[in-house]
């Protein structure tokens, strides 16, 4: 595999200004246009690149050896400073499944805790399991509250007419906790069915879709009202948290793992 580096944006103007451009040049390619970071965004999350006394976030950036951007990650701080937000992560279509996405963020870890951050703070779509893989499982993060429609109704050909629905992760930066869970332990998880006759069950599964984007729209959204009421009711209102994504290859089927939070 070909080496890439993570690093920011250079301190050369020039070059900053090409790089930025390359970051729009690939949320156009992942298809997010017109709903893209802006230059102004980039250069405003970055000013402590041109100017050390203020510092409003940083831009994370994925190089090939050819010095192109293959993949981004946006961070800014909040009004605590324990606690940072992840804006946007963006990959490349042409190099995803390659661990970019990890080492920007296994990067960004690292950043945050040195400007003296403990926790980084972000959102994603539950009904995409690649993602569910990626911030679950290999980064050991938690899913710990859902917002309902956050951005509204959006129709676009990646989304469909399902609502905006978001995760909000909680990433401890204070710990190397990545999961992994065995087929006997996945197996041994009761499903929902079993819960609802025990009661009290503290750990168990929900199925999701493998490929969410193979699915019809209408398919999508049923699926989508489904799952969300049982996840809303779970972790809004009774306290669970979604702690694991168990992706089984061969039944191409997802599943959730909730637990009731302590």
């Amino acid at each position: 595999m070909e080496e890439i580096i993570i690093r920011e944006f250079s301190e050369d103007h020039d070059t900053a200004i090409n790089e930025i451009n390359q970051c729009i040049d690939l949320q156009i390619e992942v298809g997010w246009f017109p709903d893209i970071v802006t230059p102004h965004i980039f250069r405003a999350d970055t000013i402590n690149l041109v100017d050390k006394d203020i510092n409003l976030g940083y831009v994370l950036i994925a190089v090939d050896s050819n010095n192109k951007i293959t993949g981004f990650l946006r961070v800014t701080p909040t009004t605590e400073p324990s606690k940072h937000w992840a804006h946007e992560l963006v990959v490349s279509r042409k190099i995803q499944s390659k661990n970019i996405g990890f080492s920007l963020f296994d990067a960004a870890r690292n950043k945050s805790k040195t400007l003296g951050a403990s926790s980084i703070y972000f959102t994603y779509d539950a009904m995409e399991g690649p993602n569910g893989n990626l911030y679950l499982k290999k980064m050991g993060a938690n899913a710990v509250k859902i917002y309902e429609n956050l951005y509204g109704n959006i129709n676009s050909e990646a989304h469909g007419n399902r609502k905006t629905h978001r995760f909000l992760i909680h990433w401890n930066l204070q710990n190397d906790n990545s999961k992994d869970l065995s087929k006997e332990e996945f197996d041994y998880l009761p499903s929902l069915d079993t819960l609802i006759q025990q009661k009290n069950e503290k750990k168990f599964k929900i199925e999701i879709p493998y490929a969410v984007q193979s699915l019809n729209t209408q398919d999508a959204k049923d699926c989508q009202d489904k799952i969300f009421e049982l996840l809303i009711e779970y972790i809004n209102k009774r306290g669970y948290i979604a702690t694991y994504l168990y992706t089984d290859p061969e039944l191409k089927k997802n599943y959730l793992i909730l637990e009731k939070n302590a």
